[in-house]
């Protein structure tokens, strides 16, 4: 396979998935299914029908600023979050802070601020760079982390929840988990799956903060937690 930043790649999936007779394609990379989805018709065209979403479903799911704001409109709950310009101008703050890429995957680059004194420096640090990265801060939560796996079918609608209480984490990833019964969470994912209308899994993960469910991320595509869904059967 050609790189996904190839010129020739989008050809080179249409031309296999023609060849190969693929009836279905997915892929577990959202920068590959933005591409993917500009061929969507043409897919179809040659039989291959792509597990994606709307194209501007997956660019809000990259955009942390743009998470909060489609919690925001389904009345969801999201970390109180700031941008640059906006942490710039800020005098008072909930200590401590989190600074995060705004368009990061895992948990790279991930700073805690513990203090106004600790932010300036990093928003120098921020200046000074030659290559740099855009960045949020959000209010620090402290409480059990969860992650779902949202299920919809290929038309875009809810279908079912997934759950599991986070244990352990490794890189980014959870190393440890318990399933659970997904019931009371159902409200939650179908509120983010009629947001979204994405097709397949949306990896979704969230914090319980006094008995209150704060959306922290959203991933369209299988997530490092789905194998505990699924060999929990």
């Amino acid at each position: 396979s050609p790189r996904i930043t190839d010129p020739d790649y989008l050809d080179w999936m249409e031309d296999t998935c023609n060849d190969m007779r693929v009836d279905l394609l997915l892929t577990l990379l959202v920068d590959d299914l933005l591409q993917l989805e500009s061929r969507r018709t043409s897919l179809l065209e040659v039989g291959c029908r792509l597990v994606g979403a709307p194209i501007g479903s997956i660019e809000v799911s990259r955009d942390k600023l743009a998470v909060g704001r489609v919690c925001e409109e389904n009345g969801l709950l999201y970390p109180k979050t700031w941008s640059e310009k906006q942490a710039r101008s800020q005098q008072q703050f909930p200590w401590p802070l989190i600074a995060k890429p705004r368009f990061g995957r895992g948990s790279r680059g991930i700073r805690y601020l513990e203090n106004k004194a600790s932010l300036a420096s990093m928003l120098y640090c921020l200046d000074a760079a030659a290559v740099r990265e855009t960045y949020i801060f959000q209010e620090f939560i402290e409480g059990q982390e969860f992650g779902f796996d949202i299920v919809n079918d290929l038309d875009g609608c809810y279908r079912a929840v997934l759950a599991r209480r986070k244990i352990a984490m490794r890189g980014g990833e959870t190393d440890i988990a318990e399933t659970l019964d997904p019931t009371e969470y159902s409200s939650l994912a179908k509120d983010l799956s009629r947001a979204l209308q994405h097709q397949g899994v949306m990896d979704v993960d969230a914090i319980e903060h006094k008995g209150r469910m704060f959306v922290l991320d959203l991933n369209i595509r299988f997530g490092g937690g789905y194998g505990f869904s699924h060999l929990s059967g």
